[in-house]
C-alpha cells in the first residue's frame, strides 16, 4: 500500500508529465513554424543582411502568434482526445467536461470579468516597479489580423489553459494529494507560466478561482467560461461603452476596486450557495464551522 507521500509524489510526477508535454508542443509549433519562415526569408532574399532579415523575421513572427496560438490550440486539443482514447479513458468524464444551468454559466462569465476588474483597479492603487509594468506589456501585446487576436485571447486561451491546468494538472493533483495542496500547485504552476510577475501574481489568483468554479460547477465550462470573462474584459468594456457610455478606464480606482471586488465575493458565494449539495461545497462549509 502507498504512503500518502508516495501518491503524491505519483500525482507530481504525472502532473508534470502532462505539462511537459504541453509545453514542448506548445513551444514546438512555434519553433517550426519560425524554422520554415526563416528558410523560405532567407532563399527568397540571400542578399539580405543578416540584422535585418532578423528584423524581418521578427515582425513576420510577431504578427503570426495569434495564428500559431489557435493552431497550437486545435492540436493539442485532438492530441488529448487522442492520448484519453489510446488510455482506454473517456475524456469528458475525466477532466468533467459538462454541460452547466444558465445560472451557472452566467455567474462564472461575470466572476471571471469582475475579478479582472479588480485586478486592474488594484495594479493602478499598489506601487509596482516600472519593469514589472514593461515586462507585462510585452507578453500581453499582440500583432496581427484582429479575428486571430481574438480567437486566441478570448476562446483558444482559456479552452487550452483550463484542459491543461484544470482539467489535466489539477485532476492529477487531486487524484494523488488534498484538494487545497492541488490548487494551490496547479495555481501557482499556471500563474509561472505566464512569464512575467505581474502577469504570475493575477493569474495565479485566477488559478484558484477557476479551481473554485470547476469544483462548485463540477464541470470544465465552469472554470473556462471564468477564464473567458477575464480575458474578455477589454471587449465587454467596449461593449458597455457602446451601448451605456461609461468608460471603466476612467472610474476612480478606488470605487472600481470596492464595485468589482464586493461583485467578485457575491458571485462566489452565489456560486456555493446554488451548489450546497456539492462534496466541495460541503466540505467548505465544515471548514467554516471548526
Amino acid at each position: 500500500m502507498q504512503s500518502k507521500v508516495g501518491r503524491f509524489f505519483i500525482g507530481v510526477l504525472l502532473a508534470a508529465a502532462a505539462f511537459l508535454v504541453y509545453f514542448l508542443i506548445s513551444n514546438g509549433i512555434g519553433v517550426v513554424v519560425l524554422f520554415l519562415i526563416s528558410a523560405v526569408f532567407a532563399a527568397q532574399n540571400p542578399e539580405m543582411d543578416p540584422q535585418q532579415l532578423e528584423n524581418k523575421l521578427n515582425d513576420v513572427f510577431q504578427g503570426l502568434v495569434p495564428t500559431i496560438f489557435v493552431l497550437t490550440t486545435i492540436v493539442l486539443v485532438i492530441l488529448s482526445y487522442a492520448f484519453f482514447i489510446f488510455m482506454n479513458k473517456n475524456f469528458k468524464d475525466y477532466t468533467r467536461f459538462k454541460k452547466i444551468q444558465w445560472p451557472f454559466v452566467m455567474l462564472s462569465f461575470f466572476l471571471g470579468y469582475a475579478l479582472n476588474m479588480a485586478s486592474l483597479a488594484l495594479m493602478e492603487l499598489v506601487p509596482i516597479s516600472q519593469s514589472w509594468f514593461e515586462d507585462h506589456e510585452q507578453h500581453v501585446t499582440f500583432y496581427g489580423p484582429v479575428i486571430f487576436i481574438i480567437l486566441a485571447v478570448v476562446v483558444c486561451a482559456p479552452l487550452l489553459e483550463e484542459i491543461v491546468f484544470r482539467g489535466l494538472i489539477y485532476t492529477v493533483l487531486k487524484k494523488h494529494s488534498a484538494t487545497w495542496i492541488a490548487a494551490l500547485i496547479s495555481a501557482v504552476v499556471f500563474g509561472a507560466v505566464h512569464g512575467n510577475m505581474l502577469q504570475a501574481i493575477y493569474a495565479g489568483i485566477m488559478g484558484l478561482v477557476c479551481v473554485y468554479v470547476y469544483e462548485m460547477t463540477e464541470s470544465l465550462l465552469g472554470s473556462i467560461l471564468v477564464h473567458l470573462g477575464f480575458n474578455a474584459t477589454d471587449i465587454v468594456n467596449g461593449l458597455i461603452q457602446a451601448f451605456v457610455g461609461v468608460r471603466f478606464d476612467k472610474l476612480p480606482s478606488i470605487p472600481l476596486l470596492i464595485a468589482s471586488g464586493i461583485a467578485t465575493a457575491v458571485m462566489m458565494v452565489l456560486l456555493f450557495n446554488l451548489n450546497r449539495k456539492n462534496k466541495y461545497a460541503r466540505d467548505i462549509y465544515r471548514m467554516t464551522l471548526k
